[in-house]
């Protein structure tokens, strides 16, 4: 119990032959643990991204893993020069879509740390920070959710009756909905197909827009792409 506490209350002063084998299985439990969490925070915040590589189903393994290894070489300068030597030739062969997963990594590396150098109460601290931040930024998004950081506009239909007219209307329009944007492209070999780049504009001014123009041509057809949004 007494090896427990020190680990617990400790600022990282204890050895591995100090502690002993009770105080170990609990440091190794604290970080998977501390995985855990990080993961369903991924979870709960990024989830409803479907571009992310599911990075968060490795943060267990990666956890015990990490804690282990420093846990075993933390005392031993050589193992230490080995194990950069042997990590310098790793690399990651799925790409990190998304740039959260790489605070996420360092997450769980630092919690995996701090919990192998005995340093528990760094590991609450760090969790605290965590969620603080996920939750500020989360509460910051919903105040642009409601505009596009702009993008491309591509509409296309078939010709019908005059086509000169029907680009003119179309274009028109584009205008009128999309004031800070500018036409990129109009093309008429077999379809009519208009492409239209806009800057930051509202939801509302896109829905406007192609509500009216599928109303005047129900036979036209639309394709949105969109600029990322910058987080903070």
């Amino acid at each position: 119990m007494d090896e427990l506490y020190t680990v617990i209350t400790g600022m990282g002063n204890q050895r591995m032959e100090d502690i002993g084998i009770g105080a170990f299985i609990f440091v190794i439990s604290a970080s998977l643990v501390s995985a855990f969490a990080i993961s369903s925070l991924y979870t709960y915040f990024f989830s409803r991204r479907a571009t992310g590589s599911q990075v968060h189903r490795a943060f267990p393994l990666l956890s015990i893993a990490i804690t282990v290894i420093f846990i075993t070489i933390q005392f031993s300068l050589p193992l230490s020069l080995g194990l950069l030597g042997a990590l310098s030739i790793v690399r990651f062969r799925t790409p990190i879509k998304e740039p959260e997963e790489i605070g996420f990594i360092m997450l769980v590396i630092a919690s995996s740390l701090s919990c192998a150098t005995f340093n528990i109460i760094f590991t609450v601290i760090l969790a605290a920070f965590a969620i603080v931040a996920l939750i500020v930024m989360e509460g910051i998004t919903p105040l642009t959710k409601g505009n596009l950081n702009g993008g491309m506009l591509v509409v296309r239909g078939p010709k019908k009756g005059d086509s000169s007219k029907t680009i003119n209307e179309i274009q028109r329009e584009c205008e009128q909905w999309l004031p800070k944007g500018s036409l990129h492209s109009i093309t008429s070999e077999e379809d009519i197909c208009i492409t239209f780049v806009f800057h930051k504009t509202k939801n509302s001014d896109i829905s406007s827009l192609t509500e009216k123009i599928s109303t005047a041509y129900p036979d036209f057809k639309f394709n949105l792409m969109v600029n990322r949004t910058a987080g903070l």
